[in-house]
Parts: structure tokens; sequence; C-alpha cells
């Protein structure tokens, strides 16, 4: 059976999808046999679907156009709960798409891209504050990687984006083998595929992220000045 004859025998009914795919070994520039728009018709009739766990690469298919991408988990208006591999949270689009995906409660971002550099309640902010539609409400957002990857995450601003604290950032260190001689991104596939299909992914609790304690001492300075 075709993935798009799959996709439509199940798409009324589907809620739950874990996806092993290498999305990153599929050309946007030459693909003849037009995978990465099959799969893109076929993920968008998905229009049930409540959780997804996209292992080992970031789901992004080339839509209409050959040159132009789409994350396709933001295809489905009834997502509550994904995990995404290596999403580029540097990207003002990945964050949109946060923001856009209206019931969507809970983010898990495995080896995430670009964290050491990105700014996730600020960017996350930037985008409620340049399109109108969109509002701000309570995510969880959970970084998850073996504990020498993860980097320091950004803070700086945190309490002025988020003074309220809808958003809940943690740091979840997936195990490593006691010889240590484990390939991360395997064990990492390996290790959320496990809790993904047993269920006890969506019930993982990691460190909180808390702002910067330079947030409150600036502020201190600004009242003393003035």
């Amino acid at each position: 059976m075709w993935v798009r004859e799959l996709f439509c025998e199940v798409c009324e009914t589907l809620k739950r999808l874990i996806v092993d795919m290498p999305f990153g070994s599929l050309s946007g520039y030459d693909d003849h046999l037009d995978v990465r728009p099959t799969l893109t018709d076929g993920f968008q009739r998905l229009s049930k679907l409540e959780e997804l766990v996209c292992l080992r690469d970031y789901p992004a298919l080339t839509f209409m156009s050959r040159t132009f991408t789409v994350n396709c988990w933001s295809l489905w208006p009834k997502l509550r709960r994904v995990v995404l591999f290596r999403a580029p949270i540097g990207s003002h689009c990945f964050w949109y798409d946060t923001a856009n995906t209206p019931s969507l409660e809970q983010v898990m971002l495995a080896r995430p891209l670009d964290l050491g550099t990105a700014n996730i309640k600020n960017d996350y902010n930037d985008m409620l504050k340049k399109f109108d539609h969109l509002v701000p409400r309570k995510l969880k957002i959970v970084l998850a990687d073996v504990e020498n990857d993860l980097p320091e995450v950004q803070t700086a601003s945190w309490a002025e984006c988020d003074p309220e604290g809808l958003i809940a950032v943690e740091k979840y260190h997936i195990p490593t083998s006691f010889y240590g001689d484990e390939e991360a991104d395997e064990l990492c596939c390996g290790w959320v595929k496990t809790a993904a299909l047993n269920g006890s992914i969506w019930s993982w609790e990691g460190q909180p992220v808390a702002a910067a304690p330079l947030d409150v001492g600036e502020q201190s300075v600004v009242v003393a000045d003035a």
C-alpha cells in the first residue's frame, strides 16, 4: 500500500504517530519521484493527530514549490504533544509554527540545534508581538540530550518576555551507558523510541530552567537610578 493511500485510510481516526524516517536524506532539488510532495500530501490528511514522535531527523518537507519547505508537524490543528529531533530552534519559522499550533501543550526537543545561541522565550515572544493572531498560552518545552551535549540555555530577558511564567522550560539528561561507547544520536533515538512506544515519554520530568539572575539585577539598577 502506498504512503498516500495508507494515510487516507487512517486520517479520520489516527491520533498518535511515531515516525522513524530519514527526512534529511530527501533532496528538495533532486526528487524526481516526488517523495517529499507525496509525504506532505499524506501528512496533511492526518487532521485528527494529537501526538507525534518524530525520530532522527527534523520533519521538514517540500510543500508546493520544490524550493519551499514546511514543518509538517505544524499542519495538524489538534496536535497537543510533539517530540522533534534536531529542531532548528534558532529559526523564527520554528517558533512561529510552535505559537501557531493552537492545541499544542508540550514540545520535546531531542538534540536541538542552535541551543547555545538561541533564546527560547525571547524568540517565541517575538512571534507573539509580530503576529496579532498569535496569543500567549501555557506551553511545556523539554530539552532532551546526553548531558555533555546539552549546552547552557540562554535566559536573558526571560522575566520581561514571560512575566507570568506561561512557558515552562526543562532540561532532561538522557542516560548514557556505563562504558559510554554508544554514539549519541543512536543512543538518544533508542531511548526516546522506547519511551514513546510505552507511553512514558510524556511524563518525563527534567530540571527546570530559570530566568537568569542578571535580569533581576538589571531591574534593581534601574530602580536605584530613578
